[in-house]
């Protein structure tokens, strides 16, 4: 069986698991955003870098495959300071509005920010603002809060089999949207909201109410 080292610690694993796998069997937490192991395999927030022996650079875990003899290192100062620049530009646009957000308090990027984030921001720009999507009548958009880690596309496509959803645009100007704007097929949108990771999506009639008991 093939072995690979993670934090100092040797473990076997099974052929075909990726280096992120391995590091929960050895019961090392990665953060990640885009990862969700019933959908393929983005690869696209660079949040679960780590450090691999003779890599001259952190590695991607989840689209990394691991390989027998591999050193892993997820707790060096080179793996902090690169997931805290990459929570530093999620952050450089994302709104400010953990109180108010439906999300709040059960954020995976709230989560992740208290570990790698700053408590100040050094980019003085304007955060962007993102044209509301029509998706129809059950789901609301708040697509300024989308951080594109493209979980509902993958699970449009590959879960529902209704490859709707997509995204236009390149890098900072990347947007989440339906084909010709039109909504979607509304017997798959609920379990859309389940892959969906921030809240930029959400229903109608639950809208602020989650957290209040209504």
């Amino acid at each position: 069986m093939p072995k690979i080292t993670i934090n100092e610690k040797e473990i076997d694993f099974e052929e075909g698991l990726t280096v992120l796998q391995a590091c929960e069997l050895a019961g090392v937490e990665i953060p990640r955003f885009c990862y969700h192991e019933k959908l393929s395999i983005a690869g696209n927030c660079r949040m679960c870098l780590v450090d691999m022996e003779k890599s001259p650079k952190p590695i991607a875990s989840c689209s990394m495959p691991a390989t027998d003899g591999m050193i892993i290192r997820t707790n060096t100062p080179l793996v902090e300071k690169a997931r805290k620049g990459v929570m530093e530009f999620l952050l450089a646009n994302h709104p400010l509005d953990c109180p108010v957000c439906d999300q709040g308090g059960e954020c995976d990027l709230q989560d992740q920010s208290l570990y790698y984030g700053f408590d100040h921001s050094r980019f003085t720009e304007n955060k962007r603002q993102v044209k509301e999507k029509y998706m129809g009548p059950l789901i609301n958009t708040q697509m300024t809060r989308c951080i594109h880690c493209t979980r509902c596309i993958r699970f449009a496509n590959e879960v529902a089999g209704i490859p709707e959803l997509g995204a236009i645009g390149r890098g900072e100007n990347m947007e989440i949207t339906t084909f010709l704007e039109k909504s979607m097929d509304q017997n798959y949108l609920q379990m859309l909201l389940i892959y969906a990771q921030l809240a930029h999506l959400h229903l109608n009639h639950m809208r602020l109410k989650q957290d209040h008991g209504n």
